[in-house]
């Protein structure tokens, strides 16, 4: 239009003056005008090229990118899909135009899905993890990742979707789980396995190696009375040693397995190991707040091993001068607290491997209380002490069965 009106103006110039040349100054004054109209022209044609070119390659990135890229109304009815949005759902796009995205998603997993397009009135983004059911394929674990697209008055015009099959990773998560699950199992038995041989052992060295010493020194007794002279002395040094003996055999039976831990419980117990921990420079306290005296077999060794690590670790560790040991519970958990008011340390920096010197440690610690549905709390800072704080159930508690094909496991949470 603009080069018609030029031509028009050329030809009004090259045409014979009518009245006295008066066109001629029109067409003159209009020329500006029509060269800014040609700028103008060219500019929006420029403008117009590179749009349509930043379309294509958005048509591109859209229809080609490796993730799956969905545009759907507020509501979730499918507005757009690319190729690996089809393929992910082995549907071609006119299946897909048009059907709302929730048909697409296991029915377990659809409440949620539907909860989460309510939420992006209110939402600029979320992230959720469902099940998708391809079309005669196995379903599949995808994390998808929504973005709301408003018009000018703030109101929701569309949601942007991006679909990631994820379910090799929650394959392998699964199975990692699974195998630390195991791990922690076999640990657990490991320990119950290990007291009973302790138990089993300290049985013998008490019900045998004691009572033989218990006679040895019986029969040196009568012998004394009966040889007496100059034998009185070696006698007497041979009885002695003996004694010392019997009560280091005890001492060892005590270390072994404690009898009054199966006999008295875990609060006794450990009265009783703090009593045999007085002697190495640290005063040690003890609250028993635990209303119960017994507790599952398994749960009062595991703690009953972690509070002598706690101690050892506080005689050798901390150059403390106190410590405090609080037994205590609640309706539905045991809390033993080991503080004491030494040099303390930077838990950030605690090891997350088993100690070289083949020791619990904190790690091992955790991972045997977690197996227990329990957990390590520790509360220190270098020169401010330490409080290690044991937290278990009393009851076992069962794992809830989370159905999902191929991992074993769901996911539904949103992150806003």
């Amino acid at each position: 239009m603009v080069d018609e009106l030029a031509v028009r103006l050329e030809s009004m110039q090259s045409a014979p003056p009518a009245n006295g040349g008066g066109h001629q100054e029109t067409v003159e004054s209009l020329r500006p005008a029509v060269e800014e109209l040609k700028a103008a022209q060219e500019e929006l044609l420029a403008t117009r090229a590179a749009a349509e070119e930043l379309h294509a390659r958005y048509l591109d990135l859209f229809e080609f990118a490796p993730d799956g890229y969905v545009v759907s109304n507020p509501h979730g009815s499918v507005i757009e899909a690319n190729r690996a949005a089809c393929a992910l759902l082995n549907r071609s796009g006119p299946r897909l135009i048009g059907k709302p995205l929730p048909i697409f998603v296991h029915r377990e997993d659809r409440t949620c899905l539907r909860a989460q397009l309510i939420r992006m009135r209110e939402t600029e983004r979320a992230e959720l993890t469902l099940r998708l059911l391809p079309l005669n394929l196995p379903e599949i674990v995808a994390h998808l990742t929504l973005g709301a697209v408003r018009g000018r008055d703030g109101s929701l015009h569309s949601i942007r979707w991006m679909f990631r099959d994820v379910t090799d990773h929650h394959r392998i998560e699964h199975a990692l789980r699974t195998s630390r699950e195991q791990v922690r199992a076999m640990a657990s038995r490991l320990v119950l396995v290990e007291e009973q041989e302790r138990r089993r052992i300290a049985t013998e060295i008490h019900d045998h190696i004691s009572q033989s010493l218990a006679v040895a020194k019986l029969r040196l007794g009568m012998l004394r009375e009966a040889l007496g002279g100059e034998h009185l002395t070696a006698l007497d040094e041979t009885r002695e040693l003996l004694s010392h003996v019997a009560a280091q055999t005890r001492t060892l039976t005590f270390e072994l397995s404690p009898a009054i831990l199966y006999e008295l419980g875990l609060g006794a117990a450990i009265e009783w190991l703090i009593e045999q921990r007085s002697g190495f420079g640290v005063t040690f306290d003890f609250i028993n707040d635990a209303p119960r005296p017994r507790l599952r077999r398994e749960l009062e060794i595991t703690l009953f091993r972690a509070v002598r690590e706690l101690l050892a670790n506080v005689i050798k560790h901390a150059k403390a001068t106190r410590a405090r040991v609080t037994l205590r519970e609640d309706s539905r958990h045991v809390v033993i607290e080991v503080a004491d008011d030494g040099i303390g340390f930077d838990p950030g920096q605690r090891p997350t491997r088993p100690s070289r010197d083949g020791s619990l440690g904190l790690f091992s610690l955790n991972e045997r209380l977690a197996h227990l549905r329990g957990r390590v709390e520790i509360d220190s800072a270098p020169g401010r002490g330490a409080c290690v704080r044991l937290i278990a159930p009393l009851h076992r508690l069962h794992r809830r069965k989370r159905k999902t094909a191929n991992t074993g496991q769901q996911e539904c949470t949103s992150m806003s």
